[in-house]
């Protein structure tokens, strides 16, 4: 702490910063007065420490506040050109206690453990390696040392397209929309209080205050400078600002301990859920919503979801070794597998029979950022179709198998590796123990599915029969009524369209984009996205190209009038479009139904096919050929691509005849 009020005067600071053409950030620092940093710096109560440490300290206007109220600063920045005008600006102003070290924010590498007593990061923790940073500042923060960080999403945005420059044009992209029209750039946003938050742990770190800039305060009963930037910040939300705490060295055995019962209770929840989703002999599609992780009742289906449960998943898998945890799964999956071919399928049906997709919500570990995670993913059992190919990417990689994922119009899927050739190895749209396969029985590759979509719609889309498990959220839940009448309630797709349809904004129909994670799963294995964020490579092909118009309606109810077997015409959108009826008629019963649908079954349903063009059909006719009755809509389009609905549910002729 120096001895004596220095006189330190910033229009020093764009003095110097215009002689190096460095003036565009020394003007808005030059905005306030030294006062004011000092007041801040105050009221955070970064005041009396023996050693704080300022990373990245620019032009050194709050390295030099921090001086006057400590004993000795270390101030880190990594451009030259700023550090000597921050040491001339301490120099001038006769503040000799701060030592200035030219590096990056990891060049504490060389301090020893356990050095200051306090670390101040304002506005440099958005281009920083998160995990990596921290670890290092709790590793020279003294026990109960203190953390202040001042991040903002601008910084995000350049530091993801500077990045991205010689990398993966749409990550480069999305980011350059972002800074240029202050949208969020559809990508993850870790610079919130959510995903601040994340990374300081529970089991390291006290959070002590989180704010928008210039609100955190130690004495709440005084008024707060003005903010540095007001409301928002070229149009993204204000910059926000955190305060915390490093557990102190007697606490460290409890949180030990602690620690290690967490990581055995989630070693032996992941064991558990492994066995039962294994020891099912058939899929239970209505699960009970009690067991799922529930959306609060709002519009927005996206970031719909309980939090708590989410967090707590997330904080599971923290407590395991990902790469170890998946290789046990993996194992337990693929016992007796004789082939590869043999566990890539196995580990299919499992995700298959294992998840459940959440059209009502979708698990959310912060705004905007879905649950990229595995094991968090298997703990939750509901998600999405990228939730679920993620999961089996992740679990291919980390056992050998290269995989990749698939995105496209409307769906998510996952590609592996197989003697040679990328297949397709989706969970979400066929039924447990089903993936479609070409003329020859070999699993289709997603090239002939652009030559051939026929192969996809050999199989019923799996997908089709959420429509019961929306009707059992609605009881439940009344009030999400509108938004699922907006998103849901729509006739459902065919499974190729799947891969080629315009279905969400900015997509092109006909383009697939092939998604492959950088790196090695031991280097994803420290990160708590498991290597999703660390980036990928990013290849496009052209995909199968679909009519957008979605299909018909189900037909629902069959009536026995005047000698003839009749049903209404489904609703059909659109104008253009000619309907048909698929009507296939058995003596014996079809073998499955919506409500419980056995693993493995082709959901092929056998008996004599006519094809007709009007709602009914003579009893006679029908009752000659068969007993049970099964309805399926074609919808014939202007350019002859014929798309076919979900079958009916199947009707007993001979109990209709009766009425």
């Amino acid at each position: 702490m120096v001895g004596a009020e220095p006189q330190v005067d910033l229009s020093l600071v764009l003095d110097l910063a215009r002689e190096q053409h460095d003036e565009g950030y020394a003007q808005f620092v030059c905005k306030f007065p030294f006062s004011y940093y000092v007041e801040r710096v105050k009221r955070i109560g970064f005041v009396g420490k023996q050693c704080v440490l300022d990373v990245g300290c620019g032009f050194g206007h709050w390295t030099a506040a921090l001086a006057l109220l400590n004993r000795k600063v270390v101030a880190l920045e990594q451009n030259p050109v700023r550090l000597s005008i921050a040491r001339e600006l301490a120099r001038r102003s006769g503040i000799a206690n701060v030592e200035f070290v030219l590096g990056d924010a990891l060049s504490i590498l060389d301090r020893e453990d356990e050095t200051f007593d306090a670390l101040f990061c304002y506005g440099v923790f958005m281009f920083l390696d998160r995990r990596r940073a921290l670890t290092e500042f709790a590793r020279v923060l003294k026990p109960d040392g203190e953390i202040y960080i001042c991040t903002n999403a601008f910084g995000w945005w350049l530091q993801l397209w500077l990045k991205h420059w010689f990398g993966d044009r749409h990550v480069r992209q999305a980011a350059y929309r972002a800074m240029t029209r202050g949208n969020k750039g559809g990508l993850p946003n870790y610079t919130d209080r959510g995903g601040i938050s994340s990374v300081l742990t529970p089991e390291e770190w006290d959070v002590l205050q989180v704010g928008y800039e210039g609100t955190l305060s130690r004495f709440p009963d005084g008024a707060n400078p003005e903010p540095a930037y007001r409301g928002t910040f070229l149009g993204f939300d204000s910059v926000i600002e955190f305060l915390a705490r490093k557990k102190g060295a007697n606490s460290a055995p409890h949180h030990a301990m602690h620690s290690g019962r967490r990581r055995d209770e989630a070693a032996a929840l992941i064991h558990r859920l492994v066995e039962c989703t294994l020891a099912k002999t058939t899929y239970e599609y209505i699960t009970p919503l009690a067991e799922l992780p529930q959306p609060r009742p709002a519009d927005d289906l996206v970031n719909n979801c309980f939090r708590p449960l989410v967090h707590e998943a997330l904080a599971l898998s923290r407590s395991l070794r990902r790469v170890e945890q998946l290789q046990l799964v993996f194992q337990k999956i693929t016992e007796g597998c004789s082939s590869q071919i043999g566990q890539i399928r196995a580990c299919v049906t499992f995700a298959q029979m294992h998840f459940f997709h959440h059209f009502a919500g979708q698990p959310m570990q912060a705004e905007n950022v879905p649950v990229l995670d595995p094991l968090a993913a298997l703990i939750l059992r509901s998600g999405r179709c990228g939730n679920v190919a993620r999961f089996l990417v992740d679990l291919f990689e980390c056992n050998g198998l290269p995989a990749r994922l698939l995105t496209a119009g409307c769906h998510t899927s996952a590609e592996v590796l197989w003697q040679g050739r990328w297949i397709l190895t989706d969970a979400s749209l066929f039924p447990p123990g089903l993936s479609p396969v070409d003329d020859s029985g070999n699993p289709v590759r997603i090239e002939q599915v652009a030559q051939s979509p026929e192969l996809l719609d050999r199989c019923q889309s799996y997908i089709n029969y959420h429509h019961e498990y929306v009707e059992a959220f609605l009881k439940a839940y009344p009030e999400t009524a509108s938004a699922l009448d907006r998103h849901l309630r729509m006739p459902i797709l065919p499974s190729s369209a799947f891969f080629g349809v315009e279905h969400f904004s900015e997509r092109t129909p006909g383009h697939i984009q092939r998604l492959r994670k950088q790196g090695s799963p031991m280097e994803w294995n420290a990160d708590e996205n498991f290597g999703w964020f660390l980036g990928y490579q990013c290849d496009m092909m052209e995909g199968p190209v679909h009519p957008t118009r979605q299909r018909p309606g189900q037909v629902t109810g069959l009536d026995s009038m005047r000698g003839n077997f009749r049903w209404e015409r489904p609703h059909c959108p659109g104008k253009g479009m000619r309907l048909s009826y698929r009507v296939i008629v058995n003596e014996r019963s079809r073998g499955w139904s919506y409500s419980q649908i056995p693993v493995g079954c082709t959901f092929a349903v056998p008996g004599t096919t006519l094809t007709i063009e009007d709602t009914g059909i003579p009893c006679e006719t029908l009752l000659s050929l068969g007993r049970y009755l099964t309805i399926v809509t074609q919808v014939k389009e202007w350019d002859d691509e014929r798309i076919f609905y979900l079958p009916s549910r199947e009707f007993d002729l001979r109990e209709r005849a009766s009425w």
